[in-house]
C-alpha cells in the first residue's frame, strides 16, 4: 500500500472499532505442503508483507487489519495454533505473520511479540 492509502485505512480502522491485543507469531514458505506451495487455508496465494494467519471467527478471510508498528495486512490463512490461542497461553488472539524465508521469520518473531490490532 501506498503512504497515502494507509494512512486512510488507517484512519478509517481507528475511527471504526476498538484495537484488540493480539499476540504475534509468524511462518515461513517451507514449514509443510501448503505454504510451499504458497498456499492458504482460504485459497488465497501467500504473499509477504500482506497475508497473515488469524482465527476467522475474530478476523474473516479476506478482511484487511492494520498491526500496529508493522502496517496493514490481509487474513488469508489460519492454523490449529492460531486458532486455540497456543502463543498467549489461550489469553489474546495469535496473529500469524507470514514470510518466505525462516531467517526472516525468525528475526522478526525475535522482535515482535504483541501488538495492537486495529
Amino acid at each position: 500500500m501506498d503512504k497515502a492509502l494507509t494512512a486512510l485505512f488507517l484512519s478509517v480502522c481507528m475511527s471504526n472499532a476498538d484495537p484488540i491485543k493480539v499476540r504475534l507469531t509468524t511462518y515461513h514458505r517451507g514449514e509443510d505442503s501448503y505454504t510451499r506451495r504458497l498456499k492458504s487455508a482460504s485459497g488465497y496465494t501467500l504473499k509477504e508483507g500482506i497475508s497473515v494467519a488469524a482465527d476467522p471467527r475474530v478476523f474473516g478471510y479476506g478482511n484487511w487489519i492494520y498491526i500496529d508498528g508493522i502496517g496493514a495486512r490481509q487474513v488469508h490463512d489460519t492454523g490449529s495454533a492460531v486458532i486455540s490461542r497456543k502463543a498467549s497461553g489461550g489469553k489474546f488472539p495469535v496473529i500469524d505473520v507470514f514470510f518466505h524465508s525462516r531467517k526472516d521469520a525468525e528475526a522478526f518473531a525475535n522482535s515482535h511479540k504483541y501488538a495492537l490490532v486495529y
